[in-house]
């Protein structure tokens, strides 16, 4: 099972944000976005997936659930969004977690009012069909291969390793041992291998009524897990949809020294398509 941190249950007009952490991380990384999204009127909530954070762990199990599995636990928790405060959320998925997304939004598009794909990896994969392995030596701190090993825990086994993989040069690092102490030690190398190559149907999402009222891309500029050029191939896969690139930030954009920059993009963004949505009743 997987566990759900809940900031400020306001019961009022706007859609609930469920944030969707990636690998390595839990509910514990969203916590500079609860309190500022939540000030801001929305009720928030992160979850940690299985084998994460205060979930559910299974010895042997936490390297290998697969995802569908992971979408399963996005399944069951808005379902109880829906329950709790009968509007459909706006879900918020970091790298992994913008992956997972994607692929409950194959099936329970009509689930949610928005996607927000953070940092994510591309539904072409993380290589993807347009990808070289050269990309990834060249702009990546670690190489391919190791990603998808169970020794990929090296890239984020040191501070100064966490540092470069995730954060920018200036990151302080008083919050870069607390930020390292909390990562997870363990990898899931057979999610790894599925989302290596395409991994969902575009299609069927873009066949869905109000898509591209609905989903919204943005990365970091300094991140070299994602670079520039992965973003914009998910905007460009996903129907040349507009993607937003903010400066100065790195893979771990929501906790990253600028993370409010990237607070106030998803607001505007999320905003507009409000507006989009609510426009067409009239």
């Amino acid at each position: 099972m997987c566990t759900v941190q809940i900031k400020n249950i306001q019961h009022i007009n706007l859609p609930p944000l469920l944030f969707i952490h990636g690998s390595y991380h839990a509910a514990w990384c969203w916590e500079n976005f609860l309190g500022w999204f939540s000030g801001r009127g929305f009720d928030c909530f992160a979850m940690s997936l299985r084998g994460h954070g205060n979930s559910t762990r299974v010895k042997n199990k936490d390297t290998s659930w697969t995802l569908e599995q992971y979408v399963e636990d996005i399944s069951s928790v808005v379902e109880f969004l829906q329950t709790n405060t009968s509007l459909k959320p706006i879900i918020v998925g970091h790298a992994m977690g913008g992956a997972i997304c994607q692929k409950y939004l194959e099936t329970s598009f009509d689930k949610i009012t928005s996607c927000v794909l953070l940092c994510s990896i591309p539904p072409t994969g993380s290589i993807g069909l347009t990808f070289s392995f050269s990309h990834w030596f060249s702009k990546t701190p670690t190489t391919l291969f190791t990603l998808l090993l169970q020794s990929s825990y090296l890239q984020v086994s040191t501070p100064e390793r966490v540092q470069k993989s995730f954060f920018s040069p200036n990151f302080p690092k008083d919050l870069l041992a607390q930020y390292h102490s909390k990562l997870e030690p363990t990898v899931n190398t057979k999610l790894n291998l599925q989302t290596l190559t395409t991994f969902v149907d575009t299609k069927k999402i873009m066949n869905q009524k109000d898509f591209s009222k609905s989903m919204i891309i943005i990365g970091g500029e300094k991140d070299c897990i994602i670079p520039v050029d992965m973003v914009e191939e998910s905007g460009k896969t996903y129907g040349g949809i507009k993607v937003n690139i903010v400066r100065d930030v790195a893979h771990d954009a929501m906790l990253e020294v600028k993370w409010e920059d990237v607070a106030l993009v998803i607001l505007k963004r999320i905003q507009e398509k409000l507006f989009e949505q609510s426009a067409k009743l009239y």
